[in-house]
């Protein structure tokens, strides 16, 4: 619980946090002041990083709900409208790392297939000869190979698989 509020943070939310214990329905009144007053100024600072008003939205909302989860434990923070937009910031950071990791995922895989290969399996082959296709595979984790493999054993017929188990 920290002492006082900066000047900054939201009127309702300063009186609760220079009060020494606070209860969970204040919490909560503190959560709901301080996401009224910030709302708006929360969703302009995420559109700008992430320039999209929907996900701007939505990542407001995900702040909220890891305020509700977190403040009741930990107390309200001192600047509780900081606090929402760095972890909305983070998530909005998050999204566009996962978003740009699937686009180099989808357009090696597609690079990879549209080379003449005949199955997802040269593909995989075609992908571990290329280098500079390699080196992009390595820091994704080997997850496009683990997911074309998957692929074309999901897609492999009962008769292709038992011809190719040895039976010994």
């Amino acid at each position: 619980m920290r002492a006082s509020a900066e000047s900054s943070a939201s009127p309702d939310a300063a009186v609760l946090t220079e009060k020494g214990s606070v209860s969970a329905g204040e919490t909560q009144q503190a959560i709901e002041a301080t996401f009224r007053i910030e709302r708006a100024r929360l969703i302009a600072g995420l559109a700008r990083v992430v320039r999209n008003f929907d996900l701007a939205e939505e990542l407001s909302q995900d702040a909220l709900v890891i305020a509700l989860s977190e403040w009741p434990r930990t107390g309200v923070p001192a600047n509780p409208g900081a606090w929402l937009m760095t972890v909305a910031r983070r998530r909005a950071i998050d999204a566009i790392r996962r978003d740009k990791m699937r686009r180099l995922k989808h357009d090696e895989i597609a690079r990879a297939l549209d080379g003449g290969c005949d199955s997802a399996a040269d593909a995989i082959c075609g992908i571990r000869r290329s280098s500079a296709a390699h080196s992009r595979v390595r820091t994704a984790g080997h997850s496009i190979l683990r997911s074309a493999a998957i692929s074309e054993m999901r897609s492999a017929t009962d008769s292709k698989v038992s011809s190719a188990t040895p039976l010994g």
